[in-house]
């Protein structure tokens, strides 16, 4: 195992943001209209709600389908901000949530532990203690998307996606951008 908790941003072989799509919270959406120049229809992209999805997102209505949203892939399937030749992510320090804490979880026991073992070497963060706040604040954001999911699907059916993006900033993006 290696006994380097910074081995993932130093080594990266961007298995995961090259293999996954990127499935995101409204509140990762946010964070990333917020801290870059991007407008929603330059990384996002609408994905079918397939069950596999449903088990870590909520489906949204947009147009009348069931959707999930992530990020937009390249044609190679790597995720648009997986900086290839430097083996990391273009938006560290705002990436989405399940970027941050992949491939870990808080076990039943809460103590931190690995979901899959897709790193090409076994390693964990040297603050296991920070990790695990990371996911907290994961979970309660997920919770926070999940209620704005569950009213905009109550709401609004026929919306579309400029009018769900526009529903979950509610104000809190600059009156200067436009969507």
């Amino acid at each position: 195992m290696v006994n380097d908790g910074n081995f993932c941003s130093k080594h990266c072989t961007g298995y995961c943001c090259a293999s996954y799509t990127v499935l995101i919270t409204t509140e990762d959406i946010l964070r990333i209209l917020q801290n870059t120049p991007l407008k929603p229809h330059q990384f996002l992209c609408l994905y079918e709600a397939t069950d596999d999805a449903l088990q870590y997102f909520s489906k949204i209505m947009i147009n009348s389908e069931e959707v999930v949203i992530g990020l937009k892939n390249r044609d190679d399937n790597s995720c648009i901000f997986f900086l290839k030749d430097l083996g990391l992510c273009g938006m560290h320090y705002f990436k989405p949530m399940v970027c941050h804490t992949y491939p870990f979880t808080i076990n039943e026991k809460g103590k931190l532990a690995r979901i899959e073992n897709i790193c090409p070497n076994e390693w964990y963060p040297n603050d296991r203690t920070e990790m695990k706040r990371i996911i907290h604040q994961a979970w309660r954001e997920m919770k926070i998307s999940e209620k704005k999911i569950k009213n905009w699907n109550q709401n609004r059916l026929a919306g579309n996606f400029y009018e769900f993006i526009r529903y979950i900033s509610n104000g809190s993006l600059n009156k200067k951008k436009q969507l």
